[in-house]
């Protein structure tokens, strides 16, 4: 018995469907074959911390913005059971 289609065993297999397929061959040639597929899916939620509300009430007088320093308005942690891909796109 050979496996003739689908992932080698022993593969790392990432969300998705994999078709596989067995084939049994006797000495008189006679064969048979066996498909299945295996599905991997990630039901667990990703994981995403975000940093508290910014309130600011001290900015100079007439001026009416703020900027916010680098990194500040980032997530401070995200993650996930799969890969991710980049920060906000899952």
């Amino acid at each position: 018995m050979d496996q003739t289609d689908g992932p080698a065993q022993g593969t790392i297999l990432g969300v998705g469907t994999y078709p596989i397929q067995y084939t049994a061959e006797d000495d008189a040639g006679n064969t048979a074959t066996c498909n299945f597929t295996i599905e991997v899916i990630d039901t667990e939620d990703p994981v995403i911390v975000c940093p508290g509300n910014v309130v600011i009430d001290e900015t100079d007088e007439g001026v009416c913005s703020w900027t916010s320093p680098v990194g500040s308005l980032t997530p401070l942690l995200a993650g996930s059971n799969c890969q991710l891909p980049s920060l906000g796109k899952f």
